[in-house]
């Protein structure tokens, strides 16, 4: 999970730079799902094992069901599929994530320590993707990015340009993409690690918070060199959960602070607001926000995503599984599409059907759920930490999901996956903190 943000990078590179074959590279980026099998494998002989000699039968849960529901009613749409062969293939790209949610529900951190230092990775991986994020921005020129494989077929850059001359708003420009597939992703990803850093830097060991604040700070600059928005509006929204959290939390506490503090709080707040919003502008992002918010209808993920909800309402079957476009597997490609939607929200519902849509839907508001709980009453630092950026992370991915494709990305979804799963296993097994003195969270935040 910790190396999938490297995956995409590692294909440019070796297509770039070496003569191995394309097929024989796309073979070797698939080893992250031979790792998955493998681990797989354990679970199962585990679980078997525990069955035999202890005597532990399973214990389903509801989320367990709907799991169950989603397998089956996958296979029976990608087999009444118009095109079976596109179903199963389109259906394998569902199913696959979900093996490492089931994964990370099952193999637990032994304590909240260890928690934490799996957290601290998570940071780290960060820090490298702004790092080169910064560095493409400020030194990569078209041709460096064709030097470094970040091209399609026919050799020209994919997915990067942001094309504000048909706007008004001032010249194009090359939107970062870091070492994953595409500058919306990342933007997706910083966010998540926004999250986790602003958590550790109000819940985490004072000593950290320094380090912690400017990585709050440099993440919120890599969500802002995307130039997503998106993924922005995915972000407020997390921002919003975020201080209703604080303020339901620290309620009775909020009600006993003194006009001073009320005062620093307040200028803080304004302070950051003004800062966000004057980077925003020097890197045209808030002219690009501004303009989707005066000619909604002018852009066109709104526009596609609003005839899309027309059209599913009068179709509430949907279109067939594998039957729309876009799609990230070269054996899609080739099918024709009979509909066509950006977002990954509708894709779910043109391919499974409405009812389809609502059980994933279920699904995942039940996971969350649990790492809600887990935000608010887990034990330790850690999984209180984990919930709460599971829970803020995954509700302004369904943002972004709304309106980009990014459940194809396998780097994205396999975090967001792994996330949701260990939270909904840290909420139903929960962890003791590695040392029994460690302040409770409410006083850590004091």
């Amino acid at each position: 999970m910790l190396l999938l943000p490297f995956r995409d990078f590692s294909i440019r590179v070796l297509n770039a730079f070496t003569d191995i074959p394309i097929e024989t590279v796309n073979a070797l980026s698939r080893w992250w799902f031979v790792v998955i099998l493998a681990l797989i494998c354990v679970w199962a002989v585990r679980w078997i094992h525990l069955y035999r000699e202890e005597k532990i039968r399973p214990n389903p849960s509801l989320i367990d069901a709907f799991l169950v529901v989603i397998v089956i009613l996958g296979l029976v749409e990608a087999l009444l599929s118009p095109n079976p062969i596109a179903g199963i293939t389109s259906l394998r790209g569902y199913l696959q994530p979900l093996l490492v949610f089931i994964l990370a529900r099952s193999f637990i951190p032994e304590n909240d320590r260890h928690l934490r230092v799996l957290q601290v990775l998570l940071l780290a991986v960060g820090t490298v993707l702004i790092a080169m994020a910064l560095w493409q921005l400020l030194a990569w020129t078209e041709e460096t990015y064709k030097l470094w494989g970040y091209v399609d077929q026919a050799g020209r850059i994919t997915g990067l340009f942001r094309d504000l001359e048909e706007l008004g708003l001032g010249t194009g420009f090359i939107r970062p993409p870091s070492t994953v597939s595409g500058p919306n992703e990342l933007a997706v990803l910083m966010s998540i690690l926004f999250f986790l850093a602003l958590q550790w830097a109000l819940f985490g060991p004072r000593k950290w918070r320094p380090y912690l604040i400017v990585g709050c700070v440099g993440f919120l600059v890599g969500l802002i060199i995307t130039n997503s928005r998106s993924a922005f509006l995915g972000f407020m929204t997390s921002v919003g959960i975020i201080i209703l959290y604080l303020f339901y939390t620290y309620r009775s506490r909020l009600r006993t602070l003194s006009i001073k503090k009320w005062i620093i709080i307040v200028f803080t707040l304004l302070l950051s607001t003004a800062a966000i919003l004057l980077f925003m502008d020097f890197m045209g992002m808030l002219d690009i926000v501004i303009w989707s918010i005066q000619h909604p209808l002018a852009d066109a993920h709104i526009s596609e995503s609003l005839l899309a909800l027309r059209d599913i309402l009068l179709h509430p079957a949907g279109v067939g599984m594998g039957m729309v476009w876009p799609k990230g597997a070269a054996i899609l490609r080739g099918v024709e599409a009979s509909y066509h939607i950006e977002g990954s929200l509708f894709q779910i519902a043109f391919e499974w059907g409405i009812w389809g849509f609502v059980v994933w839907m279920i699904f995942i508001g039940l996971s969350m759920g649990r790492n809600l709980k887990l935000w608010k009453e887990g034990r330790g630092s850690g999984s209180r930490i984990h919930g709460g950026t599971t829970f803020v992370g995954w509700a302004g991915s369904l943002i972004v999901f709304i309106f980009l494709p990014l459940m194809q990305s396998i780097s994205l979804m396999v975090l967001l996956w792994f996330l949701l799963g260990l939270g909904v296993g840290l909420e139903r097994n929960p962890l003791l903190p590695q040392d029994p003195a460690e302040p409770r969270l409410s006083a850590a935040a004091s």
